[in-house]
């Protein structure tokens, strides 16, 4: 889905575990996310330039979020983080 505009909504369906690279980058017009809580880890640029996020909600599994991945999203005000502990890139 990489750099495709077009798209305003994102929806995660339970099989989903891990959100890789750059794979929602450049979609401008998201303005909310939730990820769910069977996803354990997100890639490296993955809404890298997503303009209009706004808020994004965050499931309990969620162990790993890679480098830049919420680079340039200058919109996003709100990050909701239900787990209790997580590795940002770098901090390993």
């Amino acid at each position: 889905f990489y750099q495709h505009p077009s798209f305003i909504f994102v929806r995660f369906n339970d099989k989903v575990k891990t959100i890789g690279e750059y794979a929602f980058s450049g979609m401008t017009q998201i303005k909310t996310l939730t990820i769910p809580n069977t996803v354990s880890s997100i890639g490296s640029y993955c809404f890298f330039e997503c303009k209009s996020l706004e808020s994004i909600h965050i499931g309990s599994n969620v162990r790993m979020i890679d480098t830049l991945s919420f680079a340039f999203s200058t919109s996003l005000s709100s990050i909701i983080f239900e787990g209790n502990q997580i590795c940002l890139s770098g901090d390993e």
